[in-house]
């Protein structure tokens, strides 16, 4: 699968997502697994509360690329 960006994501790369629900936040989390469709970000949404997961489809994340 690859990002919006057309990186090749993989099991443990960063991402950044619009948080669940909201169109104007985003977050960072780690890809656990990926599905036919989308992949699975596991994030914290804050730090009072526990992980949180959920799924996108590639096109809606963005990798964190190192230079």
């Amino acid at each position: 699968m690859k990002d919006v960006f057309g990186n090749k994501l993989e099991v443990g790369d960063t991402v950044a997502f619009n948080e669940p629900g909201y169109t104007y936040r985003l977050c960072t989390g780690s890809v656990v697994k990926f599905t036919p469709q989308k992949l699975l970000i596991q994030w914290w949404k804050d730090n009072h509360n526990p992980e949180e997961e959920t799924y996108k489809f590639p096109t809606q994340v963005a990798k964190k690329v190192e230079s």
